[in-house]
């Protein structure tokens, strides 16, 4: 089975009540995934905020490296999942925001059971990413002088 570890917020908390519903809470979790490709290994993580009510959470006595049971999913769609998400970008702040036919994709991630699987949509702004990409990547370079 996937195991997922608790994660503290950045003020270092792991359950935040919610303000506007004091009865619910929730707490992160980060899951990190090795894929192996071309002779090289990549770790990708993956984070996700848990709805709980607070009461459960309590209960769960949950704490930074708590192991729990799932798999964090990624979700995306061309629809927000909620008021004010920031469309998904192919890099950092600056990069591209990923599109299909124009229309910005949205990325939201979950705990799920182990076998619920990604549903991902491929972006088809291609040339504008490796547009981005070759920017950035002679960004760093230097010109030296013999």
């Amino acid at each position: 089975m996937s195991k997922v570890k608790v994660v503290a917020f950045k003020d270092g908390s792991v359950l935040k009540q919610n303000e506007r519903k004091p009865s619910k809470g929730f707490f992160r979790v980060m899951s990190s995934e090795r894929t192996f490709a071309n002779g090289n290994v990549n770790v990708s993580k993956r984070y996700a905020t848990v709805s709980i009510k607070m009461t459960d959470g309590e209960d769960m006595e949950l704490f930074v490296g708590k192991e729990l049971d799932g798999r964090i999913v990624a979700s995306e769609s061309t629809t927000p999942a909620y008021e004010g998400q920031e469309p998904k970008r192919a890099g950092g702040a600056d990069a591209p925001i990923c599109t299909l036919d124009g229309q910005p994709i949205y990325r939201s991630t979950s705990l799920e059971s182990a076998s619920k699987a990604d549903t991902l949509i491929a972006h088809n702004n291609i040339q504008e990413v490796k547009d981005y990409q070759a920017q950035t990547a002679n960004a760093g370079e230097v010109d030296f002088e013999e």
